[in-house]
């Protein structure tokens, strides 16, 4: 299986990710606030046994603020 990583200083919460996540993985984190002053994207704890390493999430990202470990 794969593991998503997200940066959560590089994200801008455009919220792409959640969307284009087809097992729904990703979720917006609505408690912690980056260095930019947004929510930031996050990976949900179970993503290392459900990704399927299909990497949409990471094509989408404009800032770069996701990889994906296969």
């Amino acid at each position: 299986m794969a593991r998503i990583r997200i940066f959560n200083d590089l994200c801008k919460s455009c919220k792409l990710c959640v969307d284009a996540c087809p097992r729904g993985l990703i979720v917006m984190d609505g408690v912690t606030i980056n260095a930019k002053g947004f929510h930031p994207a996050a990976a949900t704890p179970d993503n290392e046994e459900k990704c399927s390493g299909c990497g949409f999430c990471y094509m989408i990202c404009a800032h770069c603020a996701i990889e994906v470990d296969r």
